[in-house]
């Protein structure tokens, strides 16, 4: 009996072929642990009173251009309720004014008890994203074409769904907070995309 191998080079390259491609990163983050409800919208209210934080991130500190990350994000409670709501703003810049992202969400989550000291959440979030993108900041040459249009302001709508079981000594999370990938063109369109995050310390 004969083995053929397998030209896995050939077959990613007829399936990149064959499907459309696209590159659009969400905001990145160090510590995850310091921004939870940016990935499982669950986690609204979970801390039990008002929770506000800020971060800053800057990569390859000393480039020109080089990427930055602004959040600013709030979440508590509703008093004598099963309730809790968030808010976040997210501003992503990448080559000095060359790419800009700006993100809001909504947040609401709804626990239960599980039992004394043990509650599952489930969360709803509802965002958009503001997109900014001058492709004349691309050019190396002068005489260098422009492949595109700059974009300005284009809006595109998300929503995403979370689970969050959480005790004093233990938490796991499950969440997909971007469902609704846009594709970038002359006519919007969206895919059905789940990029699920799954979060438990160690």
């Amino acid at each position: 009996m004969t083995h053929q191998k397998i030209p896995w080079g050939s077959l990613i390259f007829m399936l990149l072929l064959f499907t459309g491609l696209w590159a659009q990163q969400d905001a990145q983050y160090t510590q995850y642990m310091y921004n939870t409800m940016s990935v499982n919208p669950a986690y609204a209210g979970s801390r039990g009173q008002l929770s506000m934080s800020a971060l800053y991130r800057a990569q390859w500190i000393g480039l020109d251009g080089a990427p930055t990350t602004t959040t600013l994000n709030l979440h508590s409670p509703i008093r004598e309720s099963r309730v809790g709501y968030g808010l976040s703003i997210v501003h992503d810049e990448i080559g000095e004014g060359v790419v800009q992202e700006t993100y809001i969400d909504g947040v609401i989550s709804y626990s239960i008890e599980t039992s004394r000291t043990a509650k599952m959440s489930f969360g709803l979030t509802v965002s958009g994203n503001l997109l900014n993108l001058d492709f004349t900041g691309l050019n190396n040459f002068d005489q260098e074409p422009i492949a595109g249009d700059n974009i300005e302001n284009k809006f595109s709508p998300n929503f995403g769904l979370g689970f969050y079981y959480h005790t004093d000594k233990f938490y796991a999370g499950l969440s997909a907070p971007k469902l609704l990938i846009c594709i970038l063109s002359p006519v919007l369109s969206w895919i059905l995309v789940v990029i699920c995050f799954l979060s438990q310390p160690y």
